[in-house]
């Protein structure tokens, strides 16, 4: 709320999404739902459910996706220019969780 203070007191809360070309947000989670829409440029985003499916798409601009609460979930620029995404979770403290990869590892 520091950082939007027109927020502050709605139970929500944003984030700009700066993507360098080739750029990763690594697999994390948090305690709320978020909803993420594209701006700019291609990325794959993605999330693992409780039964271990893995749901993935490649978003182009303007595609909105939705991760559901404390899900595992991530996003990947594959495209060759910079890419740009919001997102909003419902709580004015989503929380952030990464997770090891040492966790996938076989």
């Amino acid at each position: 709320s520091d950082k939007y203070p027109a927020l502050n007191g709605l139970g929500i809360s944003m984030a700009r999404l700066d993507f360098g070309v080739g750029g990763v947000i690594p697999i994390h989670t948090h305690r709320t739902s978020e909803v993420l829409i594209l701006v700019e440029g291609s990325i794959i985003a993605g999330f693992i459910d409780t039964n271990n499916t893995a749901y993935y798409k490649m978003l182009q601009v303007g595609d909105v996706m939705i991760f559901p609460e404390a899900m595992l979930h991530f996003q990947v620029n594959v495209g060759d220019t910079p890419a740009l995404a919001f997102v909003s979770l419902n709580s004015a403290n989503p929380g952030f969780q990464g997770v090891s990869s040492s966790l996938f590892a076989g």
